[in-house]
């Protein structure tokens, strides 16, 4: 409990454990193009209208999933501060892969995607 790694945790982890209210977190309609604007995982949730926590993506795979937030260093959780955290490796759009019957969750962007009006196709601009 007293390393310099914490970190606010993902949107899956705040979802399970009852942080976030599962209707913030929106399923992406398969093999449609769909736009959602994200909320940062650190902003005071639930987001404000016409925004979402986090994009589900489902996968042809029972129980497996992407889910997609965004993530920002505005706090002493998520940017490096001496004594408390280590911070997180980059402000931007992150994908995790879940499969809810494999633990731990998979980083499937270790480098954070850019922010802004770019279209990503699991993570390759498009």
């Amino acid at each position: 409990m007293a390393c310099r790694c914490g970190t606010h945790p993902s949107t899956f982890t705040k979802w399970k454990l009852g942080w976030l209210d599962p209707s913030d977190i929106v399923t992406a309609p398969a093999y449609t193009a769909s736009t959602f604007t994200l909320h940062a995982l650190e902003l005071l949730q639930p987001p404000p209208p016409g925004r979402v926590t986090a994009v589900r993506i489902p996968s042809t795979i029972s129980q497996r999933y992407f889910l997609v937030e965004a993530r920002l260093r505005i706090d002493p959780y998520d940017r490096p501060t001496s004594g408390i955290s280590s911070g997180i490796p980059g402000e931007g759009v992150v994908i995790y892969e879940i499969d809810e019957a494999v633990w731990p969750v998979q980083l499937r962007t270790p480098t954070a995607l850019s922010v802004g009006p770019e279209l990503y196709q699991f993570g390759r601009a498009t």
